[in-house]
């Protein structure tokens, strides 16, 4: 698991940091984004309903039922997290001499 925590639907597998590799805390995210521009109430009349969609018990049973964490953040929240995975991951890609071919 690269996680901080374990997945409750593999209780028995450690994460990389019980496993004596620490700092790691990778996680895969889904999100929706938009065009650059985008109206302020149009992102806020989005972000409304997807929240209510993701509150709902059957769409909470549901992708906990496939291993997924629901986090209905605000939109400042997830332009940071995207912000802060792209600079994370752009040192990787650098120090590793990374290059699109």
């Amino acid at each position: 698991m690269t996680s901080a925590q374990r997945n409750p639907l593999l209780p028995d597998v450690p994460t990389l940091a019980e496993s004596g590799v620490p700092g790691v805390d990778l996680l895969t995210w889904i999100g929706f984004v938009v065009p650059a521009g985008t109206p302020q109430p149009v992102i806020a009349k989005l972000h409304q309903e997807l929240a209510s969609i993701l509150q709902m018990p059957q769409t909470r049973e549901l992708l906990s039922g496939v291993g997924m964490t629901v986090v209905a953040g605000t939109p400042e929240q997830f332009a940071q997290t995207i912000q802060g995975d792209t600079q994370k991951f752009g040192r990787i890609i650098r120090a590793a001499g990374i290059r699109l071919d």
